[in-house]
């Protein structure tokens, strides 16, 4: 918050600091003393004068420094002003995810991670693993086994400190445990070899 004055007649400038391209900050101002009514005027960077009154909505179209000025009048023509910079931070962009693999066997742990740049800190991620597994975390990797064998898709959602999000996924193949194949096969192996036909089997003393 800024704070102005001239005599009794006080001005208060209230408004983020830090901003992204894309999203909206609102400028407010308010007085104490002078005599109303009051007018303020807004300026960016020193040249054009981009709205009046207050509070005052702007949204933002290119990364950069501002220097937003304000000056408010009162009906006796006082003017108090003053100025708060803001800096404006790309909206998050290139956002790549990253496994080791693309193809998993089941109850394999896989690392993915995200790439990007841009963006207002902090972030969280929330995670999509496609299987039915969603998690919020704070750092741009996850660690996930998936215990079914298909075709995942597996997708991160980025939000970042002033409310953005940007999103993206990749599509991962998990295969069926070969362990577990391994031992499928082998039981539902044939057996072969010589023995007794049962039929002539015969009993004697409570024996075949």
């Amino acid at each position: 918050t800024l704070t102005a004055s001239v005599g009794s007649f006080t001005a208060h400038l209230g408004g983020t600091l830090e901003d992204e391209v894309g999203a909206s900050t609102a400028f407010s101002a308010a007085y104490s003393g002078g005599t109303s009514p009051y007018t303020t005027t807004w300026s960016f960077n020193g040249s054009v004068v981009m709205g009046s009154g207050s509070p005052l909505t702007y949204a933002w179209a290119n990364p950069s420094t501002y220097v937003v000025t304000y000056i408010a009048t009162d009906s006796l023509g006082r003017s108090v002003s003053g100025s708060v910079t803001i800096v404006v931070y790309p909206s998050a962009s290139g956002l790549i995810l990253n496994t080791h693999l693309t193809k998993l066997d089941v109850g394999t742990s896989d690392n993915v991670s995200l790439n990007f740049s841009g963006g207002l800190s902090p972030f969280s991620y929330t995670w999509n693993m496609g299987d039915g597994t969603i998690t919020t975390t704070s750092h741009p990797w996850f660690v996930h086994a998936w215990a079914s064998a298909g075709a995942f898709t597996c997708g991160v959602t980025v939000q970042d400190a002033s409310g953005t999000r940007t999103s993206t996924s990749i599509s991962l193949t998990i295969q069926p445990d070969p362990s577990v194949a391994n031992a499928t096969a082998r039981s539902g192996s044939s057996v072969s070899g010589a023995g007794r036909d049962p039929r002539h089997a015969r009993q004697s003393d409570g024996q075949l």
